[in-house]
C-alpha cells in the first residue's frame, strides 16, 4: 500500500514538472546571454540580455552607413557579426557572412542597395525543430507512466480512468505538435515562412554643421555641389570620371552631350502591333527595340500570341491584369530623363543605376511581373518571391476576372496557376512572360530582369528588359 501511495505521489508531481519544464525551456531561450562571434574581422562584443538583444547588436553593425556604390562583398563580411548562443541548440546554423555578403539586392531603377538578414528567423526555427523533438521525449515519457499507472490500477476504476486520460491526452498533443506546420502551410504558406531583416546599405553623408553651405542641387551631388561623373567642375557638362562600362554607355548612346541634357528620344508606335500601344526610348536604341517587338509579333510562338492577346485586351481596358485592376495602365512603361539623373533629377554615380532614365530600358506588363500596389495584397521591393507568389494566388482565388483569363483559349495562360504554384514552392522564379518572347530579345543583346538580378529566393524583376548594346559585357 505504501508502495502505490507514494507512486501516486510521483504521478502527481510529475505532471506539474512537465508544465514547470516548458516554462523554464522557454526563459532559458530566450534570455540566455550570447555572444556575436567574431569572425572575418568583426569586433567581438559580449551580449548580456539575450537573443534579441544579440540580433539587435548583428543588424546594427550592417545598418552602418556605408555607400552602396561601393559597398563590396568584402566590406559586409566585416561589419556583420554572427551571433553564436553561448548555450548550443542542435541544429542551429545562422547564415554565414560570406553567403549573407551575396544576398544583397540593387533597385535597378534607383541603384539603392538592400541586405537581408536572416537571423531571428533562423533561430525561431531552430528553436521550433528543437522543441518539437523535445517535447515528443517528454510525451514518450508521460505515455509510459500512464501506462504504469494503468498496470498499477488494479481494480481502481478512476485510476485507471485517469491513465487513460492522460495517455489520450499526451497522444492529441503529439497530433497537434506534428501537424500545426502542415495546417499553417495550408491556411497560409507566409505563416510559415520567416521574412528576413531588410536593411538599406546608405550611401554615407558628410557632417555638416549648422554654417556650412548646402551643396548647390541637394541629395546626390558631391559637396563641392558638383557632379559624381564630373568631380570639382560645374555639375552640368561632359562627364569626365566614367569606369569602363560608364564610358561605353556614354560613346554609344549620348556621345558629344552633357550631363543633364534631355536625353533624345524616338517614339515606337504601336509597338508588337498592338495599335495605340506606344513606348518612348533613347533613339540611339531604338532601331533594335523594334526589331525586337516586330520579331516578337510575327512569331509562331502560340503562348507568345496569346501574351500579346492578353496585352492588347488589358490596354484596350477590356480584361484585368493579374492585380485585376483593368485600366490599362502599365502594358508598356518607360521613363527616359535627363542624361546622368535618374527620375527625381538626383545625379547618378553610374548610368546602369537607372536604365529607365537613359532610355535603355522598357517594362511590359508591369503589376502582373512586379509590385502589387492593391492594399490588402501589397508587396514591395525585397519581398520574397514566396510571399509574392501567394499574394497573386489570393487574387485570382478572390477575384473571378482575373481566374476567368486562364480559361479563355486566345490568351494561353492556362499555366499561370502552376506557374504560381512553383513560385510559392521555390521552384521557378516569377514570370507571366512566355519563354518564347523572352529569348527573342535575349537572343537580340537584351538583359531581362526576371533572372532575378542575382538575388535568389527574392521575387524577380520579370518586367523589366534593358539594351546595352556593346556594353553588356563590360
Amino acid at each position: 500500500m505504501m508502495l502505490t501511495t507514494s507512486y501516486y505521489k510521483l504521478i502527481h508531481y510529475t505532471q506539474y514538472s512537465t508544465v514547470l519544464f516548458f516554462f523554464f525551456f522557454i526563459l532559458f531561450f530566450l534570455f540566455t546571454p550570447l555572444t556575436a562571434h567574431a569572425q572575418d574581422g568583426c569586433t567581438q562584443a559580449s551580449i548580456g540580455t539575450g537573443v534579441l538583444s544579440t540580433l539587435w547588436a548583428a543588424g546594427a553593425q550592417g545598418n552602418n552607413p556605408v555607400a552602396a556604390q561601393t559597398q563590396t562583398a568584402a566590406a559586409i563580411q566585416t561589419t556583420i557579426c554572427q551571433p553564436v548562443p553561448r548555450i548550443k541548440i542542435p541544429g542551429l546554423e545562422f547564415t554565414s557572412a560570406e553567403t549573407l555578403a551575396q544576398n544583397t539586392y540593387t533597385d535597378p531603377e534607383d541603384g539603392s542597395t538592400y541586405l537581408f538578414i536572416p537571423f531571428l528567423g533562423e533561430y525561431i526555427a531552430a528553436i521550433y525543430r528543437y522543441g518539437i523533438a523535445l517535447a515528443g521525449v517528454v510525451i514518450v515519457l508521460i505515455i509510459i507512466i500512464s501506462g504504469i499507472q494503468w498496470i498499477l490500477g488494479g481494480a481502481s476504476p478512476d485510476n485507471i480512468d485517469a491513465a487513460k486520460e492522460r495517455i489520450k491526452n499526451a497522444l492529441t498533443g503529439l497530433f497537434i505538435i506534428t501537424t500545426t506546420y502542415t495546417f499553417l502551410y495550408i491556411i497560409n504558406p507566409e505563416l510559415t515562412s520567416f521574412q528576413s531583416l531588410k536593411i538599406k546599405l546608405a550611401g554615407s553623408t558628410p557632417f555638416q554643421s549648422d554654417h556650412d553651405e548646402i551643396p548647390p542641387g541637394g541629395a546626390g551631388y558631391l559637396p563641392d555641389g558638383s557632379h559624381p561623373m564630373r568631380p570639382g567642375l560645374p555639375p552640368n557638362g561632359p562627364p569626365t570620371e566614367m569606369d569602363a562600362k560608364d564610358r561605353c554607355i556614354y560613346d554609344t548612346f549620348f556621345a558629344g552631350s552633357n550631363l543633364g541634357d534631355e536625353i533624345e528620344t524616338e517614339e515606337i508606335k504601336n509597338a508588337f502591333g498592338i495599335s495605340g500601344l506606344d513606348a518612348r526610348v533613347n533613339k540611339a536604341s531604338a532601331q533594335v527595340w523594334r526589331d525586337a517587338m516586330t520579331e516578337v509579333q510575327n512569331s509562331n510562338d502560340p503562348k507568345v500570341q496569346g501574351f500579346l492577346a492578353w496585352m492588347r485586351d488589358f490596354h484596350n481596358e477590356s480584361v484585368p491584369d493579374l492585380s485585376g485592376e483593368t485600366d490599362g495602365q502599365g502594358a508598356i512603361s518607360s521613363n527616359a530623363g535627363r542624361i546622368g539623373y535618374n527620375k527625381d533629377n538626383e545625379p547618378l554615380r553610374h548610368f546602369t543605376y537607372s536604365m529607365h532614365s537613359t532610355g535603355l530600358a522598357l517594362d511590359f506588363m508591369t503589376r502582373s511581373n512586379w509590385d502589387v500596389h492593391i492594399d490588402s495584397y501589397q508587396t514591395t521591393k525585397g519581398t520574397s518571391a514566396r510571399r509574392h507568389c501567394s499574394r497573386l494566388k489570393q487574387i485570382y482565388e478572390d477575384n473571378t476576372e482575373v481566374a476567368e483569363l486562364f480559361n479563355i483559349p486566345t490568351y494561353q495562360l492556362s499555366d499561370i496557376p502552376a506557374k504560381i504554384d512553383a513560385c510559392i514552392n521555390e521552384q521557378l522564379p516569377w514570370s507571366s512572360i512566355p519563354d518564347g518572347f523572352v529569348q527573342i530579345f535575349e537572343s537580340r543583346g537584351f538583359i531581362w530582369g526576371g533572372h532575378g538580378w542575382g538575388n535568389k529566393g527574392k521575387r524577380s524583376d520579370s518586367m523589366h528588359f534593358e539594351y546595352l548594346g556593346p556594353c553588356k559585357e563590360l
